[in-house]
């Protein structure tokens, strides 16, 4: 009910809320607006075994074939995104961010608000498994901040316009 009540809100303030499936290439159109934020709600345990398979499978190739001590650390779980000890970790949720898609490499570029380092890389199908893992129940927010730029330059300009008007007086 509380969930439900807060999509009948966002839709009364004038926010486009939709409640279905999205495919991965939807996802990936999204993320190739530059006025768009992505955000995606995954599996902690399947989305951290994606991210080490790539960093491993760098590793291999020679790309980031030393890991510092320093950069080990900032892959670490910060304490705010890790569950209370004693409860069943079968599924623990978190967002991430979707900052990019690298086509070539077939792989996405995160934010990850639970690590301490700056971005983060997961597969294509890696993160299609954790962001449809039992739970998710595939939560997505795509933000096109478009037509709040359109109204902050509209109010700004019309706040120019009134400024000129008094300053001709």
């Amino acid at each position: 009910a509380r969930v439900n009540s807060l999509f009948q809100r966002a839709s009364e303030i004038g926010l486009h809320v939709e409640m279905r499936s999205v495919e991965m290439d939807q996802i990936i159109e999204a993320l190739k607006k530059e006025t768009c934020v992505t955000i995606v709600l995954v599996d902690t345990q399947r989305f951290e075994e994606g991210c080490a398979a790539v960093a491993e499978r760098r590793r291999k190739q020679g790309r980031g074939a030393t890991v510092e001590s320093e950069e080990a650390a900032a892959l670490q779980r910060l304490p705010h995104s890790l569950p209370p000890t004693g409860i069943d970790r079968g599924f623990v949720g978190h967002y991430v961010v979707l900052v990019a898609y690298r086509e070539d490499q077939d792989v996405f570029e995160i934010s990850d608000p639970g690590v301490a380092a700056e971005r983060r890389v997961i597969d294509r199908v890696a993160l299609e498994l954790a962001r449809k893992r039992h739970g998710t129940d595939e939560d997505l927010l795509v933000i096109d901040v478009a037509p709040l730029i359109a109204r902050a330059e509209a109010a700004a300009q019309q706040q120019q316009a009134m400024d000129a008007g008094r300053g001709q007086s």
